[in-house]
């Protein structure tokens, strides 16, 4: 459980790094990742329906990496930002995490690698490599 546990506290840092509006909006409501994203962390994404697309996507996990899940996650977050950003207690629609308004695994995959890739720029921009 230590490894789920680490996954959760990295899309709590990622979304933070990635959206800091939309991380201090959850925090506002005392929302985590260990309370919205422990499903889709510990399934791979497989408690996100459509579930007839859940093996699409573990594909793209396991040929790029299972680590890239936790991105999953965070592009998830994304796809629903202007929702939860709209609602003043977003409680109730991040606990609807797992129907979010577009959760076709393609675009999970889409999101996710843009994601990687502004994230690995970002990256080397600082470190010079």
């Amino acid at each position: 459980m230590l490894t789920l546990s680490l996954c959760l506290q990295l899309v709590d840092l990622c979304l933070a790094s990635i959206d800091p509006p939309l991380y201090a909006h959850l925090l506002a409501s005392n929302l985590t990742a260990e309370i919205y994203a422990f499903p889709s962390i510990l399934t791979f994404c497989a408690a996100t329906p459509p579930l007839r697309e859940v093996l699409e996507l573990w594909d793209f996990l396991l040929a790029w990496g299972p680590g890239l899940n936790v991105l999953c996650v965070v592009a998830q977050l994304g796809a629903m930002r202007e929702a939860l950003l709209s609602e003043k207690s977003c409680v109730r629609t991040v606990l609807s995490f797992t129907a979010s308004v577009d959760s076709s695994a393609r675009s999970k995959v889409n999101r996710c690698l843009l994601l990687w890739m502004s994230e690995l720029t970002l990256y080397r921009t600082l470190t010079g490599r």
